[in-house]
């Protein structure tokens, strides 16, 4: 027998070792038996389209925990996740407790912001920034006077990223220390909204008398997938940096967190208006609910947070926004020695993801009209499916737990909302068809809304 032969055969040999070797190391936890061998199923799945509704499928196949490949598994419970991301910084679980929340964890939701503001905000420092985007809202508001008519898709897309970019960029804890310039940066941005309004299809709709007009081009605020390992955090963007410090110069979590959290938040408040304007039924109730919050003296002519808070329908309609407007993908590494998940032993160096099509479109947890826009969905579950609910938003409850960005963001752009429902009736004249590409991402299309002054109440 020749080298040559002897080489092919001892090939032969080491691939099936190292095929047998990947197989044993996932093989108690169900999924495709060709995932189990090598990492080609996966990566052909993976760049294959719709490939949120194929992981769907097989979890409904499958259950809880899909294996994916030898190293991959996909994960359908926020819960689960978030027990995990516990043990990124705190190390591995205790056993008996592998399969709930530790009850040391903090899952923060839009329900339960305003229970820890005298506590988590004031030691971070987050009440002090309380009404900075007051003075470009009210730039906002002279704008939509002026124009009355534009695309309050684009605009607001500008309005979002430009002055989430600022709390973002370097930090919002570290810029506190540079209060002095800080007004003059956040009325920078309108000179960017000014020149959009000028060279937006104002112009045209006026000179076209409502003729249907070329839409806008748009661009999706979409959520990078991000990978946490070790002292890594790598974004399908490039790399982030790992960690930010804490006002006592502490390690909190990792800052790729916090622009994930940024995308979640300017994606729900660019969505937002597109839904709202297409079921006008909801928009009636959301616009009831705040004018009768104004007429009772409950609702300041500048809101403030805590009475933010208490609108109820105001938070159902944003969750439900972004449930079926933000997409993402986010994986974690098992800890060194294992962890138990779903009940299935998973060893150290496998990589557990989530996507937001499996738990955002989980007919079990939001009921069978998944697809649809209902935000009574969220003020009509008990507590139990509630709570899967708010699992289900996984990636914004743990941003907002650990960025006090994120936090401020989402708490001032709910101002934005209801001023504009309370100083503007809304008629939509056009819309563009929304933009759903290959992987079911969901981009608004272009609005043109026309706006006309109106007393609260009216």
């Amino acid at each position: 027998m020749g080298v040559g032969a002897v080489a092919v055969i001892l090939l032969a040999v080491l691939t099936l070792l190292r095929a047998l070797r990947n197989y044993s190391r996932l093989r108690a936890i169900p999924g495709p038996s060709a995932a189990g061998w090598s990492d080609f199923w996966r990566i052909y799945v993976r760049n294959k389209s719709h490939y949120g509704r194929r992981l769907s499928g097989l979890h409904r196949e499958y259950g809880t925990v899909v294996r994916l490949g030898p190293r991959f598994l996909s994960v359908a419970d926020g819960s689960i996740i978030g027990y995990l991301d516990q043990g990124v910084d705190e190390g591995p679980p205790e056993p008996q407790h592998r399969n709930t929340i530790p009850s040391n964890s903090v899952t923060v939701s839009p329900d339960n912001l305003q229970t820890t503001h005298p506590t988590w905000e004031r030691s971070q420092g987050i009440p002090e920034y309380e009404g900075v985007i007051d003075p470009s809202t009210k730039q906002l508001i002279k704008a939509i006077r002026r124009y009355r008519v534009l695309d309050i898709t684009s605009s607001l897309r500008i309005f979002a990223t430009t002055f989430i970019n600022q709390l973002t960029t370097g930090g919002l804890l570290q810029a506190r220390h540079d209060n002095m310039g800080r007004g003059s940066r956040w009325l920078s941005m309108f000179s960017t909204i000014e020149f959009m309004l000028i060279r937006s299809p104002v112009t045209a709709l006026k000179r076209d008398r409502g003729r249907r007009l070329a839409t806008c081009a748009t661009l999706p605020v979409a959520a990078p997938t991000v990978s946490v390992e070790g002292s890594h955090a790598v974004s399908s963007n490039g790399p982030l940096p790992l960690q930010q410090r804490s006002r006592d110069g502490s390690r909190t979590r990792p800052y790729s967190n916090g622009i994930r959290g940024g995308h979640s938040v300017a994606g729900t408040f660019v969505s937002l208006f597109y839904f709202l304007l297409r079921h006008q039924e909801f928009l009636d109730r959301l616009r009831f609910e705040i004018d009768t919050a104004f007429s009772v003296g409950s609702l300041s002519d500048i809101p403030r947070w805590r009475e933010l808070n208490r609108l109820s329908y105001l938070d159902a309609v944003l969750k439900e926004t972004m449930r079926l407007s933000v997409n993402f993908e986010e994986e974690i590494k098992a800890p060194l020695d294992g962890v138990i998940v779903a009940g299935y032993p998973v060893c150290k160096n496998t990589t557990l993801l989530w996507n937001s099509r499996v738990l955002q479109f989980d007919s079990e947890t939001y009921g069978n009209d998944v697809h649809s826009f209902q935000p009574e969905r969220w003020l009509m579950a008990d507590a139990q499916q509630r709570s899967g609910m708010e699992q289900g938003l996984i990636s914004f409850n743990r941003c907002v737990r650990d960025h006090p960005e994120a936090q401020v963001a989402w708490l001032e752009l709910k101002k934005v909302i209801v001023l504009i429902l309370l100083k503007f009736n809304t008629q939509l004249l056009h819309a563009a068809e929304p933009s759903i590409d290959a992987d079911d991402n969901f981009a608004p299309p272009s609005l043109m809304v026309g706006f006309t002054p109106r007393a609260p109440g009216s």
